[in-house]
């Protein structure tokens, strides 16, 4: 008789229990912000979850499983995605997509490249090495995942800085990415060629913007009549020059030079610094060309 009366007392306290948890999921629910990390955590899985687990230890997912809705945290739209989801791929591209990378009704959907149950709980050594949970990860790097399906050889990183070909003859196409046409190096000046668009932003397309550069110091800005006195005559002490961009302010290219060591005459100023180290125009003292 104890023993039935301690069994119905458990089940009693076990009720109580999940309708706090219930209770205590539903609280999270209409509490959480965008910028709240449901992952990683089991705290919020009502977040995305329904109920209890089944048979295999999983749980149907809320919103008939539509990932775009699931996911809806990460403000998924054509201007901002990784990737395209909701489509079907090519049959030559489903060749290639792992058995490991599911399609969801036939199309990629972020399940394919997530693996969102690796997230669930609070999984420390998962959200060290795979914080984004990515199916046959960790990866060295980000878009390691992608080349499962897509051909690496095809997404080779353009280095618009490779301005010669074998013969030593300049790659025009390579002059296009940052000009609107392709200059006559051999008589050309800054001022008589035309750029593509705001210049540090040309720049930018690559190399990861840097606010206060170098030394902490946002250079980026019309030097003083004292500072272009002193560029002046840097320019005609180690003959060199030190171009700034269509408004008077200091540029990337102020400092580095942007081609090939060989596009530009070498009897030239404008080629000076091409083939140095970071491509200082003034190679080592680059500092001293103002200051």
């Amino acid at each position: 008789m104890l023993i039935l009366i301690a069994a119905v007392f458990f089940l009693i306290s076990m009720s109580f229990a999940l309708d706090r948890r219930q209770e205590h999921a539903t609280a999270l629910f209409r509490s959480i912000s965008p910028d709240t990390n449901i992952h990683f955590s089991a705290d919020y899985c009502m977040e995305c979850h329904e109920g209890a687990l089944n048979n295999i230890g999983k749980s149907a997912l809320r919103f008939a499983s539509d990932y775009q809705r699931l996911c809806d945290c990460h403000n998924y739209s054509n201007e901002n995605y990784i990737h395209p989801v909701d489509i079907v791929p090519s049959d030559e591209k489903k060749e290639n997509i792992p058995s490991f990378m599911p399609l969801r009704k036939g199309s990629i959907s972020c399940g394919t490249c997530h693996d969102l149950y690796i997230q669930c709980g609070e999984n420390i050594e998962s959200q060290l090495s795979n914080k984004r949970f990515l199916r046959g990860g960790p990866y060295q790097k980000r878009t390691d995942i992608c080349f499962h399906c897509h051909d690496e050889e095809k997404y080779k990183k353009l280095n618009p800085h490779t301005q010669l070909d074998e013969n030593g003859e300049i790659i025009a196409a390579r002059c296009l990415y940052c000009h609107a046409g392709v200059p006559d190096q051999s008589i050309a000046g800054f001022q008589d060629v035309q750029l593509i668009g705001d210049l540090t932003m040309v720049c930018q397309r690559c190399h990861r913007k840097i606010v206060k550069h170098p030394a902490d110091a946002d250079h980026h800005v019309v030097p003083s009549y004292k500072i272009r006195g002193k560029m002046k005559y840097t320019e005609s002490q180690f003959g060199i020059v030190l171009p700034l961009d269509y408004e008077g302010m200091i540029f990337c290219a102020t400092c580095h030079n942007p081609h090939e060591k060989g596009v530009i005459p070498a009897a030239r100023l404008g080629s000076k610094g091409a083939g140095a180290e970071a491509k200082h125009r003034l190679p080592d003292k680059i500092c001293m060309a103002c200051h």
